[in-house]
């Protein structure tokens, strides 16, 4: 799905179908709360990790860096579309060199 749509809304919907549609997830999608801790939770274990951050490269074309794997970007679905929106955003400047 490279070059999915980047509105926020597109963003939640997608990272709660897929969060939802990992073995365990104890929500269906239209009560999947936005600011529940995804870790502390448990709705994301180790390796549920790994599979969210390459859905998120392979659905957007982004590179998550390794230090980027932090509560801060990733600990909720609203933090995710947040983050998502911000490297979509700035995708082009990067792409440039950083000349807009």
């Amino acid at each position: 799905m490279k070059n999915a749509p980047d509105t926020e809304e597109f963003i939640r919907q997608a990272v709660i179908e897929h969060l939802v549609s990992s073995p365990g997830c104890p929500y269906p999608a239209n009560e999947f709360p936005l600011d529940e801790p995804l870790f502390e939770s448990m709705i994301l274990d180790s390796y549920g990790i790994v599979e969210l951050i390459i859905f998120l490269e392979s659905t957007w074309s982004l590179k998550i860096e390794v230090s980027e794997i932090i509560d801060s970007t990733l600990g909720t679905v609203n933090k995710i579309v947040t983050y998502v929106r911000a490297c979509l955003t700035s995708a082009p400047m990067e792409q440039t060199g950083g000349i807009a």
